[in-house]
């Protein structure tokens, strides 16, 4: 959700007071200043190119974030983003879970697909199975073209 979907980390630079996030110098103590703003996750607008990434998907689709540590308005908030932002294609399910790598497979053994910003989460998702696709924003062509070979568009 954040980063592929939602502009987490314009909001989280502006919140900083910095332009980009890669210029925070202190990325923890600006992590922990998100727990201070009552709305801040509720109030992350969507991504430029998030209605198009979702278009390219046909059937149904879940939402699997990552809520903020120790911070009781993250999983709520998600939650309320969901379905205020995406009211016009909303998922099937939304999970909220640090360790995303334990939904990379099905019961049945069939691989499940994530679109993630964060290499870590990627590298951890094929290693536990499953198909990942590393999403930025302003490379959504890219984003498109991987996941056209495993029929999502």
């Amino acid at each position: 959700m954040d980063g592929v979907l939602a502009d987490f980390f314009g909001d989280w630079a502006k919140l900083a007071g910095k332009k980009y996030w890669f210029e925070i110098n202190d990325p923890v103590s600006s992590i922990n200043q998100i727990k201070s703003v009552e709305d801040f996750w509720i109030n992350l607008p969507l991504l430029p190119n998030a209605k198009k990434l979702l278009s390219t998907i046909k059937g149904r689709y879940s939402i699997l974030s990552t809520p903020l540590a120790n911070d009781p308005n993250s999983i709520p908030q998600k939650k309320a983003w969901v379905a205020k932002h995406l009211e016009f294609f909303p998922p099937k399910k939304i999970i909220l879970s640090h360790d995303k790598a334990k939904y990379a497979i099905n019961k049945d053994g069939t691989p499940n697909i994530l679109i993630d910003d964060y290499g870590v989460n990627i590298d951890k998702w094929i290693s536990a199975g499953g198909i990942g696709i590393k999403h930025k924003d302003y490379k959504l062509e890219r984003s498109v073209s991987f996941m056209s070979q495993f029929k999502l568009n």
